[in-house]
């Protein structure tokens, strides 16, 4: 869900007439689930030093929606999410990004959830680029019934979810694309 996602996102920027002030990498990146080897490796050779770098909008499993079978994940502070609601991880580089994303969201009806311990900080590629200093958003549903298992199957993905996540992605990330000034911590 977050490949076709970054694709239906990448596809709407290349449509605007007018491009953003800032430069979008659009990053596909693999081995998240074996240390993270992709990420890893793009950080250590940027296409734009990291430094230039204002902000990483990492998509991970976001076109689920709550089903009683998910329950299996009960005591996980991170079980999957009803229709408006989305996990957003964020750290606390530039505080601007929180701003940008709790507008878009309240503009799409979708309700951010900030809640979840710090140890997800490290759960996913956006880590790679928090340990270089790179504000982060990470934005995904939550644990399913299926995660890392064969029944995760397509029939199972609400794609009007899945588009409001896409939309959100567009949104804060043509927001912070045209900020005039990221301010960091």
């Amino acid at each position: 869900s977050g490949t076709v996602t970054l694709l239906e996102v990448a596809k709407a920027f290349a449509g605007l007439n007018k491009k953003p002030k800032r430069s979008i990498v659009f990053l596909w990146v693999t081995g998240e689930e074996i240390g993270m080897f992709g990420s890893k490796y793009y950080v250590d050779n940027p296409l734009f030093p990291m430094e230039k770098t204002v902000a990483c909008i990492n998509v991970d499993m976001n076109g689920r929606i709550f089903e009683q079978r998910d329950t299996v994940w009960g005591k996980s502070p991170k079980l999957v999410k009803n229709f408006d609601g989305l996990y957003t991880l964020i750290n606390e580089i530039c505080p601007e990004i929180k701003e940008i994303n709790n507008n878009v969201c309240k503009k799409l009806g979708l309700v951010p959830d900030y809640s979840l311990p710090s140890g997800f900080l490290r759960s996913s590629d956006h880590f790679s680029f928090h340990k270089n200093g790179v504000p982060i958003l990470n934005y995904s549903t939550g644990y399913h019934a299926d995660y890392h298992k064969v029944t995760d199957e397509v029939s199972r993905i609400n794609f009007d979810k899945m588009k409001r996540v896409a939309d959100l992605c567009f949104l804060v990330g043509f927001e912070i694309a045209n900020h005039k000034k990221m301010k960091t911590t």
